[in-house]
């Protein structure tokens, strides 16, 4: 144990020697006893018998102040040792008990002192926040003259505004009597704040007592002792805010804060919980769990930013449920540990020809068994995400309904998905892709077909209760029947006044045709039978089968895995030439039927691979400029570059990192490549009189 005390007081001494006064530790006093002192003066780098004047401002002077780090070694500031009883105005140190013990010693005269002030500085640096000082000196008078003089403290953390401490005001004796006084002083200040790396200014002031005559008493102080205190450093908490978040999917992102309630060195881990339902890289973009990292000296609220993808799917308003799972040792999780976020969509469903699904067969089936179906039905040439589909049923005229029912799965174009009850007689049950409340309907219940919030198909009418014998359909009704939807219905009806004619009735527990729905389709029909021929390394042929009714047909291509864009093209005839394309790359195709004002859907996709590039071959050079150039670029070609020249930007990996089509007849084209980052690239065109390229550098 005596090793440590040492240990701290030799540390003490060096960081307050030559250099302003630290406060390393809290509870340790820090005494400044004047051991030494020979009233030599005061400098920044004090020499024997001086004292450090990065801790002492003195005013009041009549050859002018010393300020912290000033330099003040002659006259007033430096008038060497005394016994007392002096008369020259200045700063002396005082010799007791022979010369056993130093004093901060001074004579106030008419021109010194009166007023006047002496200032002591200490620093906070213990890493904590100071709340307590105990601050103490002794005073000593020589009172061998008939004036009064007064000492009074302040306190200032600012050095501008000071706050007096009346409780250790002190005034000397009036009437002489030649003896050398003690007095001690202390006090207590207590509800302070004090940061780490700030100061706390002691300010001593002298000036006569009014009504006070003759010369002045002379006034020392010695043994300054200040002990810090600090309350209990608080454990850290981390927390999110009391607050849900609402975000619209086409926002780009939203963000929301993670706090500490104390400045702390702390990492916290963030997870989201498995009842949430938006999806990583569908909805949003962003990993989980992440970290947020806290510094002792940083700000405590850090700011998290959400990028949102914004899908052309129509869904229900999504939840992200954010959770602090975790944080350093030394930290606690405190409440609100979960975040809220609420994304809105911003899609609307589409009820349009062959554009969505609807309802094609309805099974209200009579008997002990509970045999009742739904099937649903994809008219479109993509395949659908189920989960983004929802089956309400409103029962006996209800304006909300009492079953909500979420599909789930793909959907291919032309196939059906079937919903019947879990006690459904086996044969039926053996049809089912599924069970559950999407098929608890009796036939006076309104069942509808929901594209995330919104309706797209219908069967009855919401809010109406049509009785036991349900809504007329045909020659009988919804209810204890089955019912087909003609094959001519392209799209969903929310008008039950019109759908109704849409379906025919079939009879009770029939359940014929579940799962193979006849359809007509839309329009005309979709081109088939697609080859290629006379593939080279900048084209190729490709053919289809004739379509009856065909105006014309649109071909649309593009290289395969890239994700570039479509290029289309227009025929007339079963075939077309497609040109301005780069070698040895594997290009997908796939053809629309126009009739008209009416569209196909397009055919099945076809791929062709163009052949390489022959042996010494090569691929001619552009005119760039400027080149280099910070990002938009003039390129001169050799000849005019027919329609569909199509232009690729590699960086020097062969990630393609722009690609662009131009579709006119023109030698000089222009290039905005400002979004890509400053580098070297390979830029290639391809047209159908050649393939150029260059490097393209980005400054």
């Amino acid at each position: 144990m005596l090793k440590h005390l040492t240990i701290i007081v030799l540390l003490l001494g060096l960081l307050q020697a030559n250099a302003q006064v630290n406060i390393v530790i809290t509870g340790t006093p820090i005494v400044e006893n004047f051991n030494g002192f020979t009233g030599a003066g005061f400098s920044p780098t004090p020499s024997l018998g001086q004292l450090d004047a990065d801790n002492w401002r003195i005013t009041g002077s009549n050859e002018g102040d010393l300020l912290f780090g000033g330099t003040k070694t002659t006259g007033d500031f430096a008038r060497g040792t005394t016994g007392g009883n002096i008369s020259t105005g200045g700063i002396y140190s005082l010799l007791t008990a022979a010369g056993a013990n130093q004093v901060l010693y001074f004579q106030p005269t008419a021109d010194d002192f009166t007023p006047g002030t002496i200032t002591y500085v200490y620093k906070n640096i213990t890493g904590t926040l100071l709340t307590q000082l105990d601050f103490s000196y002794v005073i000593y008078l020589y009172n061998n003259e008939n004036r009064a003089t007064s000492l009074t403290l302040s306190y200032s953390t600012d050095d501008i505004t000071y706050t007096p401490v009346p409780s250790v005001d002190f005034t000397s004796f009036a009437a002489l009597d030649v003896l050398l006084y003690t007095f001690n002083r202390s006090v207590s200040l207590t509800g302070l704040s004090i940061p780490n790396n700030t100061n706390i200014y002691f300010k001593w002031t002298t000036d006569d007592v009014a009504g006070g005559a003759g010369n002045r008493d002379e006034i020392g102080l010695d043994n300054i002792t200040l002990t810090a205190g600090s309350d209990p450093i608080p454990t850290p908490t981390v927390y999110f805010n009391n607050d849900i978040v609402y975000a619209n999917e086409n926002d780009g992102s939203y963000t929301f804060d993670v706090n500490i309630a104390t400045p702390h060195d702390c990492d916290a881990f963030m997870t989201l919980n498995a009842i949430s339902t938006a999806k990583s890289g569908i909805d949003y973009s962003f990993v989980f769990p992440t970290m947020v990292s806290f510094e002792a000296a940083g700000p405590t609220t850090q700011t998290i930013t959400i990028p949102l993808i914004n899908d052309a799917i129509p869904e229900y308003m999504e939840a992200m449920y954010i959770e602090l799972d975790s944080v350093s040792p030394g930290c606690l999780i405190t409440a609100p540990d979960f975040q809220l976020v609420f994304i809105e969509d911003s899609d609307v469903a589409v009820i349009g020809d062959c554009e969505n699904l609807i309802i094609s067969q309805y099974g209200d089936g009579t008997g002990l068994l509970n045999n009742k179906a739904l099937e649903i039905y994809n008219p479109t040439d993509a395949s659908i995400n189920l989960e983004d589909y929802y089956v309400h049923i409103y029962a006996n005229g209800a304006i909300s309904p009492i079953y909500y029912f979420q599909c789930a799965g793909m959907l291919a174009p032309g196939d059906a998905y079937v919903i019947t009850t879990e006690d459904a007689n086996p044969p039926l049950l053996a049809q089912a892709d599924t069970t559950g409340q999407g098929a608890y309907f009796n036939g006076n219940d309104a069942v509808v077909l929901n594209n995330g919030p919104y309706m797209i198909d219908k069967i009855g009418e919401i809010g109406v209760d049509p009785g036991i014998t349900g809504w007329v359909v045909g020659a009988g009704s919804t209810t204890d029947n089955s019912l087909v939807r003609k094959s001519n219905v392209v799209k969903g009806n929310l008008d039950w006044a019109t759908a109704a004619a849409e379906w025919d009735v079939i009879g009770a527990n029939n359940f014929t045709g579940l799962n193979t729905h006849t359809y007509d389709g839309c329009g005309c029909n979709a081109p088939t039978g697609i080859s290629f021929s006379a593939i080279t390394n900048a084209s190729f042929k490709v053919s289809w089968l004739p379509v009856t009714g065909a105006t014309k047909y649109q071909v649309w291509f593009r290289p395969l895995g890239v994700g570039a864009p479509w290029s289309k093209v227009n025929s007339t005839a079963t075939t077309k030439k497609i040109v301005g394309l780069a070698p040895a790359t594997t290009y997908e195709v796939k053809i629309k039927t126009i009739c008209g004002a009416e569209a196909s859907t397009f055919s099945s996709t076809a791929t062709v691979l163009t052949l390489p590039l022959r042996e010494g071959e090569f691929e001619q050079s552009l005119t760039i400029y400027p080149n280099p150039g910070t990002g938009v670029f003039t390129v001169e070609l050799p000849e005019s570059a027919e329609i569909s020249s199509n232009i690729t930007i590699y960086d020097l990996t062969g990630k393609v990192v722009m690609q662009q089509t131009l579709n006119a007849n023109t030698d000089v084209i222009q290039i905005d490549a400002t979004s890509l980052a400053s580098g070297n690239y390979i830029l290639r065109m391809q047209t159908n009189n050649g393939s150029y390229a260059e490097i393209l550098v980005i400054e």
